[in-house]
């Protein structure tokens, strides 16, 4: 990879994405962040995806929807399968592309620095590496989004929201009732079935 290379980081909402773009902005400035499929194949793509069932759940908290199986179903054909389908378009081409599992990377940042070591052939130094994951801990995260009072205010360098982190710690969907989970595995099975969920 040489200094001009664009690096576009993609994931569908509420799937790390903002974590990732920020240690890649980090590192090399001018990252690109998108939710739509960016169609480059001279692009180093870093793309991120989370249990689906978990994903849809975080997304229906940041829009305030109740959880019920109802709107289960709607907020996912309203908004989230679009999203997924833009995921979906990445497995249909051959760009140079790393993927980033959610429940991998979560709390593990030696995970994600040395994928992207590999991927883009770079070297990230102890000492670096320290900065970064202080900059951007959980932690520090949540302290900048207290500043804002809800998800519609972000900070524009951090691409942090108001109410941005919750429940990070995966397998938040397991704590439902039995109906809503009956309903969350019904709504997302085609997308669990092909990113190897079940």
């Amino acid at each position: 990879m040489n200094s001009k290379s664009r690096i576009i980081q993609f994931g569908p909402g509420r799937t790390g994405t903002t974590l990732i773009w920020q240690i890649l902005n980090l590192l090399f400035n001018n990252v690109e962040k998108s939710h739509v499929f960016v169609d480059d194949p001279d692009a180093y793509h870093v793309v991120t995806y989370r249990d689906f069932r978990d994903a849809l759940l975080s997304h229906m908290r940041v829009v305030s929807e109740e959880v019920n199986p109802i709107n289960i179903d709607l907020s996912y054909r309203g908004h989230y399968q679009k999203i997924l389908l833009e995921l979906d378009k990445y497995t249909n081409v051959h760009y140079k592309t790393l993927y980033l599992k959610y429940e991998l990377f979560y709390n593990d940042y030696d995970y994600i620095f040395n994928k992207l070591e590999i991927f883009l052939d770079i070297q990230i130094p102890k000492e670096k590496r320290d900065k970064i994951t202080k900059y951007v801990s959980i932690e520090q995260n949540k302290k900048r989004q207290e500043k804002f009072n809800s998800f519609s205010e972000h900070d524009p360098n951090t691409h942090i929201h108001g109410e941005h982190i919750f429940h990070p710690e995966p397998g938040q969907w397991k704590k439902l009732n039995d109906e809503n989970r009956i309903a969350l595995n019904r709504t997302v099975n085609y997308n669990l079935k092909k990113w190897g969920y079940i």
